[in-house]
């Protein structure tokens, strides 16, 4: 038989691991617990971007974020119309990327475009993109006067941005920022003309005083020139 003195020992040595168990385990605890916090800690933080910039990816989000175009207060070159320069026009109106806007005759008194169908496909309407009207985020230059821009709307919903009432085109036949090949020209039924930032259309050079030194304006060649001095 097993004395009362060995059981006594085994009942001693039994509690003692008893208690060394429970502590253990209670540390253990007690980094799970740790280790969950930081990841809801983490979790949180990453839920605090997602409410700001939407679902949280990375890098790659960070960097669609810097490529959202700057509105109020941003950089000048997200203007929706800027004014060009070039002889023997003087001044005139283009989009952000230089690309020369115009006016159709046709288009006068009315209070829509008359420019549809083909017309529509020769001189493509300079369409306010991702809206149904002005929304107070436009931005234009010093020389613009913002009360007479405005907008129409087209057939199929669509909204083209009009300057002094009237509507603004492209030309299909300018290919690079700086082109005015549509200057002038006759089709479907009127003339095409650029638009001054004064909100007229430029259809006679002799009205031009937009250009006050020929050493001002770059890139004109000698026709250019001998038509500005004549003006001048």
């Amino acid at each position: 038989m097993i004395s009362g003195e060995i059981m006594s020992r085994i009942a001693t040595y039994l509690s003692v691991l008893s208690l060394f168990l429970g502590i253990t385990g209670c540390k253990g605890q007690a980094v799970r617990d740790a280790d969950q916090l930081g990841t809801n800690v983490q979790g949180a933080r990453a839920g605090d971007k997602g409410d700001e910039l939407g679902d949280w990816d990375g890098a790659e989000t960070q960097e669609q974020v810097r490529d959202e175009p700057l509105t109020e207060g941003g950089r000048d070159d997200f203007a929706m119309i800027t004014v060009q320069l070039k002889a023997p026009y003087g001044e005139y109106l283009a989009d952000s990327s230089g690309m020369s806007l115009y006016i159709f005759e046709a288009d006068k008194g009315g209070e829509s475009s008359e420019c549809y169908d083909d017309c529509a496909e020769a001189w493509p309407p300079f369409i306010l993109e991702g809206g149904t009207g002005l929304a107070g985020e436009l931005r234009v230059p010093a020389q613009i006067d913002a009360s007479i821009v405005g907008s129409v709307a087209r057939r199929d919903g669509s909204m083209q941005m009009t300057y002094n009432g009237l509507p603004l085109y492209y030309s299909q036949r300018d290919e690079s920022p700086g082109d005015t090949e549509g200057q002038g020209v006759e089709g479907f039924g009127d003339k095409w003309y650029l638009i001054g930032p004064n909100g007229d259309d430029i259809d006679d050079i002799d009205d031009i005083d937009d250009i006050d030194d020929i050493d001002d304006i770059d890139d004109i060649d000698e026709d250019d020139a001998e038509v500005s001095d004549e003006v001048n």
